[in-house]
């Protein structure tokens, strides 16, 4: 095992920010920390990194307990939301940086630089002030700082949340071109459940500071465990037991359990007559269309994609739900 939590928690003041963490990662891994604001992933990160000590647990690196070892020592790389570059020196200065504090020799340096800037396909921009880069260029550049030093593990803090939408799918194209080639083992924080499925090879959903669900990004969006994980990653349409019976005319779930359904397998179709069903919005994204109805103040998804011939819909109109059986899942809640 490559990176090994062990029973991992930490309290800020009186507030249990994680309890008892346990995660194996392999070698060579792309590894993403997901779940919303607050959920206690940045901090776990930072434990991982040295930059904060958990209250209990142990992390065990390559085989070895660096519990207590300083950021330095656990040849971890960082790479910030802010990217963290010096704005008064070049792009090849910055990438040197940490080279330059091992002492490294010149040849060396300028050998070990111009490949990683060859790497990030930013050769170009070698002696350019790093104010006058892009955002994504900055991004490459603050991971060609990192990867330089030869770290044994790279742990990324959101690194993609500055950028716009256009640059942040070019970006994590990139980054996962960089992190197959390099083989280098990642541990990856994000909120953005779209970046997590594109990315990564495994999966760690967490919430108010526990690990829900581990797993593929497949396995996570197909067979989520409870409702967090299914509203979180999938945006599963959610019933409980009596919504399940008054909604969607099944009876047998528990009271303990729910009912969930993808809204690309909820299907909607036009009723003349008035319905408890009523779309309240339509929301056109190209390639598919979401719309929105309330049934007894509850509101439910769908999504039909644009290759899909289904009547023309206008806000209150009336509707009636169609769905296979087969896609329905029952779940804890």
């Amino acid at each position: 095992m490559f990176l090994n939590l062990q029973n991992i928690s930490k309290k800020f003041s009186n507030n249990s920010v994680l309890e008892n963490i346990n995660l194996e990662i392999q070698k060579g891994e792309f590894f993403s920390l997901l779940g919303p604001s607050g959920c206690g992933k940045t901090t776990l990160l930072r434990i991982i990194s040295g930059l904060e000590h958990s209250d209990s647990g142990n992390i065990i690196l390559e085989e070895k307990d660096v519990t207590k070892l300083t950021p330095q020592q656990r040849k971890v790389g960082i790479v910030f939301q802010n990217y963290a570059l010096f704005p008064n020196m070049n792009v090849a200065k910055n990438v040197s940086y940490g080279l330059e504090i091992k002492k490294e020799s010149k040849d060396v340096i300028d050998r070990k630089v111009k490949d990683v800037l060859k790497k990030v396909n930013l050769s170009h921009k070698e002696n350019a002030s790093v104010s006058e880069l892009s955002g994504g260029e900055q991004q490459r550049a603050s991971l060609a700082r990192v990867i330089v030093n030869e770290p044994s593990l790279i742990l990324f803090d959101e690194p993609l949340s500055n950028l716009d939408y256009a640059l942040r799918l070019e970006a994590r194209e990139e980054l996962k071109r960089l992190q197959r080639e390099a083989g280098i083992t990642s541990v990856y924080v994000t909120h953005d459940q779209g970046e997590a499925l594109a990315l990564s090879d495994r999966i760690a959903v967490m919430n108010k500071g526990v690990i829900q669900q581990v797993g593929s990004p497949k396995d996570l969006y197909n067979n989520p465990v409870n409702s967090f994980v299914s509203g979180f990653v999938g945006h599963y349409n959610i019933f409980s037991s009596e919504e399940s019976d008054e909604i969607m005319g099944i009876t047998d779930i528990g009271k303990d359990e729910a009912l969930i359904i993808l809204p690309e397998n909820l299907k909607i179709r036009k009723s003349e007559k008035p319905t408890n069903i009523q779309l309240k919005e339509i929301l056109y994204n190209g390639s598919f269309t979401e719309f929105i109805l309330k049934t007894q103040g509850k509101e439910i998804k769908s999504i039909c994609f644009s290759n899909e011939k289904i009547a023309e819909f206008v806000i209150d109109d009336f509707a009636l739900l169609e769905f296979n059986p087969g896609k329905i899942k029952v779940i804890k809640k």
